[in-house]
């Protein structure tokens, strides 16, 4: 069958793998990337929250998780709450197989992949490109940013994606005997990361990654230090989100810009895999079905920006708190657990549906009234 259309995408990322896998099968489908290797190279477990139909978008995709699960265990300096939900809480993702596994189904449907090639501008539809001392155009009808958090493209759709704030992070993947739970580990500690958190996350394999917008070799060399894990180190890692806002625009012309690249990233806890696959999820079906790219960036607006703006929200909260808000926040939510309070991402309703609850737990706990007004006072 002879394929409609042509499609050029920037970066061969989470994002734009997803991408040229979903188009390669109808569409020519053209792929860049600056490195001599797609995807995430170094052995890394993936924690993503489910929410936002993550589940659904999986499942339409034939995107196979690692692992799932519905329980995690969140520590504070001095007290621990493990949550349990009945719902899909996280999916575990080993990312390099992943995006090995989407490059070889998008190359076997026809997709052109180019390595170690250089995006330069884009001038009246077409992409100028550099690869090995040659300069390059190629015209396209959709040509697709997804070059991450230091997005070239994204420039050609919103001047003012210049911006530049980023969340850090460092860790080790390896085989660590004393670290393995069957549930992922989330510490905030303030002694340790004066801001931000650690996550363990353990499959096959384990992985420890150190969070933070400040040296997160630093939180992750302290964490460390206390955990002392046993094992071997099979690979270090770092990496960093940018998390300066959303973009005013992720569409102009006939561009559009998904995960990283359009600004689609949780600013609290530096996730943007979740948003990678559910806006190249978006992309992928607008373009197909015909669309005026403005109703993907309405979807994505829609469907994505209010997660990320409460992230945002989360974020200047968590920097205010302290070792002894952080204790106090995970014993009230041990005590809602235990008085059969359901936290399942999809009840709406929580606060409504336990208002009694939750003014017992108020009355009987003045500190976290005080607290309370502090979060609203940082609004």
């Amino acid at each position: 069958m002879a394929k409609e259309g042509e499609v050029f995408i920037v970066g061969a990322g989470l994002s734009g793998l997803v991408l040229s896998r979903i188009l390669s099968k109808r569409m020519k489908v053209k792929v860049i990337e600056r490195k001599n290797k797609v995807g995430f190279v170094k052995r890394k477990i993936d924690l993503v929250e489910n929410s936002g139909n993550l589940d659904k978008v999986l499942e339409k995709l034939r995107i196979k998780p690692s692992c799932i699960g519905r329980q995690s265990v969140w520590h504070s300096k001095n007290e621990e709450f493990r949550l349990r939900l009945s719902e899909i809480d996280y999916f575990l993702f080993e990312r390099p197989l992943l995006e090995m596994q989407l490059s070889e189904e998008a190359l076997d449907n026809g997709c052109e992949l180019i390595t170690n090639a250089s995006f330069v501008r884009i001038n009246d539809g077409k992409v100028i490109y550099h690869k090995g001392g040659r300069t390059f155009e190629d015209k396209a009808d959709v040509i697709v940013g997804a070059d991450g958090g230091d997005s070239r493209t994204a420039y050609f759709v919103d001047p003012e994606a210049s911006r530049m704030k980023y969340l850090y992070a460092y860790g080790a993947t390896g085989k660590f005997e004393n670290l393995r739970d069957s549930a992922p580990q989330l510490y905030f500690n303030r002694d340790l990361l004066q801001s931000g958190y650690v996550y363990i996350a353990s499959d096959k394999l384990t992985t420890i990654c150190a969070v933070s917008g400040g040296d997160a070799k630093l939180c992750y060399q302290k964490f460390i230090n206390t955990v002392r894990p046993r094992g071997r180190i099979l690979n270090y890692f770092q990496g960093k989100g940018n998390i300066s806002g959303l973009r005013r625009s992720i569409t102009r012309d006939n561009i559009l810009l998904v995960g990283e690249a359009a600004g689609l990233i949780d600013p609290c806890f530096g996730f943007g895999f979740k948003y990678a696959i559910i806006s190249s999820y978006l992309a992928g079906k607008s373009i197909l079905e015909n669309e005026d790219l403005g109703h993907y960036e309405e979807q994505v607006k829609n469907t994505i920006y209010p997660s990320i703006r409460r992230g945002e929200f989360n974020k200047r909260i968590l920097e205010k708190l302290d070792n002894n808000d952080l204790d106090l926040i995970l014993r009230v939510a041990r005590k809602l657990q235990d008085d059969c309070v359901d936290f399942n991402h999809s009840n709406k309703e929580i606060v409504m549906n336990n208002k009694v609850k939750l003014i017992s737990v108020f009355l009987s706990n003045p500190r976290l009234f005080l607290l309370t007004l502090k979060m609203i006072e940082s609004i």
